[in-house]
């Protein structure tokens, strides 16, 4: 994450689409809700961050991806520029239906 600008705040949010192969039939599937996150403490910052917060801290804290969360959120009073680094966890719960394969889904981070 990096940011600009004086005094400010942001919230990062987190989203996944359903894995798929194949055809995407439901057995070649997995969905969104099965898949789970959480962000873990801030592995490198620059700049000067007042408060900065991870969604889900820790494995039992973690969110299934069903919906959008927060995957951190700061307020910042920042001289010149900086950054905000973390390495999220994602787990996933194959279902017993599923068929073997290459799986893809699109896990996206934003920015507001």
């Amino acid at each position: 994450m990096t940011f600009t600008g004086l005094l400010g705040s942001w919230i990062a949010t987190v989203a996944a689409t359903d894995c798929t192969t194949g055809a995407g039939t439901a057995n070649q599937t997995i969905s969104r809700s099965l898949l789970t996150y959480w962000s873990g403490t801030a592995t490198d910052m620059t700049g000067l961050l007042t408060v900065s917060t991870p969604g889900p801290l820790t494995a039992a804290d973690a969110v299934s991806l069903r919906t959008s969360h927060t995957a951190y959120s700061a307020t910042a009073l920042i001289l010149g520029s900086g950054t905000l680094s973390w390495r999220p966890t994602l787990s996933v719960s194959i279902p017993t239906s599923a068929v073997a394969g290459m799986y893809s889904c699109v896990l996206t981070h934003s920015v507001a």
